[in-house]
């Protein structure tokens, strides 16, 4: 059946998976993909830059470089391309160094964000301008270098909701509503105010990304991997917006729960909001075999939980990560992904 429709994703963390050497690592990407191929597996995710300024590919702009005499995106891209798979590199959007401030926050350090206490932290702050157009530079710099059929971003959103108290959004924040965030408290008018004016700048780094993206290669496929209805409150993210507004083309929630009941509604209620904000956005549950959260004992899980997903209304899943599926691959291709299948995609 070559009308099969469904995402099949893996997400790739390159070193740990494919090693760094340059003769031997090109030599695991072929055979890493070549077993993707054979178990029918169409959606590569490699994570190309990480929370802590590290390039898993040749970047001019990212600080840390992961790699040395060979990128392994580009032998990724060459080796899937051959035998039908799709690669979505991972960008990891907002932190700069995560519990250490990064050289691009020691370089600017009007872009890294405060929380209420104070403390400076290792995240690039979505109000600031300067910030969101660095981040955009990296994103564009995959883009346009690499042939990639779409891209996928994590850590689009704060860290939590007490931040951001740097003087650059207690600024702006006050010249609209003329208080200063710190002397708000949850009780206080203003503070549903402050909570959606941080809302609004995750979203508006995500509207330019995709303008950004969509001017230079309109065909690819930009997707996000978030966490719950509830993000808009945890993470200060409104991810059922952008779905909303069209700023995604495939949406990626969050399947890291470990009871089964628990899980269906997760899946659930996130497909249910996905598809009422817009029917024609692909949703793609990650299914994480072994994550901080918890792991999937045996295969026969593994298979439960992408049953399960399937059965949810899902258009498919990414499996966190491939490293952690290999063991089980064979007899979880066997039972659910006998045919090949493509990449669905927006009308």
């Amino acid at each position: 059946m070559g009308d099969l429709v469904e995402i099949r994703g893996v997400d790739i963390h390159p070193s740990a998976l494919f090693g760094t050497d340059p003769e031997e690592g090109p030599r695991r990407v072929a055979e890493i993909v070549r077993l993707a191929a054979e178990r029918n597996l169409n959606f590569l995710r490699p994570f190309v830059v990480g929370t802590r300024c590290n390039a898993s590919y040749e970047s001019r702009i990212v600080p840390v470089k992961e790699f040395e005499g060979w990128d392994p995106l580009k032998v990724l891209i060459d080796e899937a391309h051959k035998r039908g798979l799709e690669v979505h590199p991972f960008i990891c959007v907002v932190p700069q160094g995560v519990e250490k401030l990064g050289q691009p926050l020691l370089q600017h350090p009007e872009w890294a964000m405060v929380k209420r206490d104070g403390r400076v932290i290792g995240w690039g702050n979505p109000a600031h301008p300067e910030f969101r157009r660095y981040v955009k530079s990296i994103v564009l710099e995959v883009a346009e270098n690499y042939d990639v059929d779409g891209l996928s971003f994590d850590y689009l959103r704060y860290p939590g909701r007490d931040v951001d108290y740097s003087e650059y959004s207690r600024e702006r924040f006050k010249e609209e509503y003329g208080v200063d965030p710190l002397d708000l408290t949850e009780g206080s008018q203003l503070y549903e105010a402050w909570r959606l004016w941080r809302v609004k700048q995750t979203a508006t780094l995500m509207e330019e990304i995709h303008e950004a993206v969509k001017k230079v290669k309109p065909e690819i496929l930009l997707s996000a991997y978030v966490w719950t209805v509830r993000d808009p409150y945890i993470c200060l993210r409104d991810w059922v917006d952008w779905v909303r507004k069209g700023y995604l083309d495939a949406i990626n929630p969050t399947g890291y729960v470990y009871d089964y009941r628990e899980y269906m509604d997760r899946c659930r209620t996130s497909i249910k909001a996905a598809k009422e904000a817009n029917p024609e956005v692909p949703v793609f549950i990650n299914v994480g075999v072994y994550t901080s959260h918890g792991r999937l004992r045996d295969a026969s899980q593994v298979i439960k939980w992408t049953e399960g997903a399937r059965e949810a209304g899902a258009d498919g899943v990414s499996f966190f990560t491939m490293k952690t599926l290999m063991p089980y691959l064979k007899e979880v291709s066997e039972a659910l992904f006998r045919d090949k299948a493509k990449v669905p995609r927006p009308a």
